[in-house]
């Protein structure tokens, strides 16, 4: 038997393999994929390391800054301050309300271009289709070669977008924490085992998939990268754009009509649609060959996702849409 191999990149960063065989005048095609590479080193080393402890780190203070009411980049009550001053509560205070805006940022630098970064936050991921494009990745030819300052760019990106995902873990825990010391342990237990559904559900599924993100973007961050990280970076962005646009607008005193109002809210999930099916196939085509928990973890946020979305067509566009149609009568 003869065998040609012939290797090539994917635009998802992975290495497509065709092995031709030959038997006596009959040919066999084989195909298939190889894992991954590893972009940022070991998913457990130094470098994922800090920056999983800078978004704890992060995280923490801003959960403590709100507590303390140093709100708006403002510096809290010295008195709380310790173990910082106050100018290092007010820094990162201010660094907070750039939550939505540092990780696209950090995110364009650390890509090969814009136009690529953009083409993966605009797309829907489908890995067949991906794979047979001889298109590169959104991070060049040879994901796993990053410069210094590339590297370490897209490594603060994931440690800001982990702390805000960190700090919404943190706030929902201490709300279920309140909420069963008011009730009481006795008391708490008993209306749990009666309603399961209505006393431990909420708390649960709340905390249990926001601490999926921060699974999926610390262990599983090379395929989360390749595959999902630009589509979400640019979500929250543009999410946070229309939204500082719309202040903006309110705050000169003019008022926001209902068609802009409802073209705002359909544009947000226009640009929400590929997260959802990033973050699927990431669940069910990249994840399965590397570990179940992330696999879970995925499917977790995917069944979030399909709940927003869900909510916002059927309940939001539609109350919006009441809102526009009965204004244009009174009109």
């Amino acid at each position: 038997a003869q065998a040609t191999v012939e290797v090539r990149p994917t635009g998802r960063g992975q290495t497509c393999a065709h092995v031709r065989v030959r038997r006596g005048g009959a040919y066999t095609h084989l195909h298939g994929r190889l894992a991954a590479p590893s972009l940022l080193g070991d998913t457990m080393g130094f470098e994922m390391n800090v920056s999983v402890l800078a978004s704890a780190l992060l995280a923490a203070a801003w959960v403590k800054g709100d507590a303390l009411g140093a709100e708006g980049g403002k510096a809290p009550d010295p008195r709380g301050c310790a173990p910082l001053p106050p100018w290092a509560w007010q820094l990162l205070m201010r660094l907070g309300d750039f939550k939505q805006v540092l990780p696209g940022v950090l995110t364009a630098f650390g890509a090969a271009s814009v136009l690529g970064l953009l083409s993966t936050a605009l797309t829907l991921g489908i890995p067949w289709a991906e794979e047979a494009s001889d298109e590169d990745s959104w991070l060049g030819a040879d994901a796993s070669e990053l410069g210094l300052a590339r590297r370490w760019a897209l490594l603060l990106a994931l440690a800001f977008w982990r702390a805000e995902k960190m700090e919404s873990l943190l706030q929902r825990t201490q709300r279920a924490c309140m909420h069963a010391k008011v009730v009481g342990l006795g008391p708490g237990i008993r209306n749990g085992l009666a309603d399961p559904i209505g006393w431990l559900w909420p708390a649960f599924w709340g905390i249990s998939r926001r601490l999926a993100l921060v699974v999926v973007s610390s262990f599983g961050c090379s395929s989360f990268l390749l595959v999902v990280f630009p589509a979400v970076v640019f979500d929250e962005f543009s999410w946070w754009a229309v939204a500082e646009a719309q202040n903006w607008w309110l705050r000169r005193g003019n008022t926001l009509s209902p068609v802009v109002d409802m073209s705002c809210q359909v544009l947000d999930q226009l640009h929400f649609v590929p997260v959802i099916t990033r973050v699927f196939f990431l669940a069910v085509w990249e994840y399965p060959e590397v570990d179940a928990l992330l696999t879970v973890c995925a499917l977790m946020w995917t069944g979030h996702n399909c709940h927003t979305i869900y909510n916002a067509f059927v309940n939001e566009l539609p109350a919006s849409a009441r809102k526009l149609f009965s204004r244009s009568v009174d009109d």
